[in-house]
């Protein structure tokens, strides 16, 4: 995603570290922070890492919550699983939309 016009990138480590056990950052622009977790709606889609394959996907993705009467908060997430060297054909990524939810007593 962008912020202030800058790209932005999240990489998730492995539930068995904490802030403190965490490998520090070598870099001063990247900081390790804690995010509560939230439920998302999902899309899994393989190919090229475009804009035009994501948007693609984002649309079909924001349909169907549209269609299912699922309430939603923007901007999408684009998620990759794999190296730049993965065939297309075998790659993962996903767009992401936060859902609203209200669980029912």
């Amino acid at each position: 995603s962008k912020k202030n016009g800058k790209m932005v990138m999240q990489f998730f480590l492995p539930s068995k570290y904490t802030l403190n056990t965490a490998p520090k950052p070598t870099n001063s622009r990247v900081s390790l922070v804690v995010l509560e977790g939230d439920i998302y709606a999902v899309i899994k889609y393989s190919g090229r890492v475009t804009n035009k394959n994501f948007q693609k996907h984002y649309q079909q993705l924001k349909e169907f919550l549209i269609e299912d009467n699922i309430n939603f908060i923007e901007p999408p997430i684009r998620a990759t699983f794999n190296g730049p060297f993965t065939l297309p054909v075998f790659r993962r990524n996903e767009v992401m939309m936060k859902i609203s939810y209200n669980e029912k007593s």
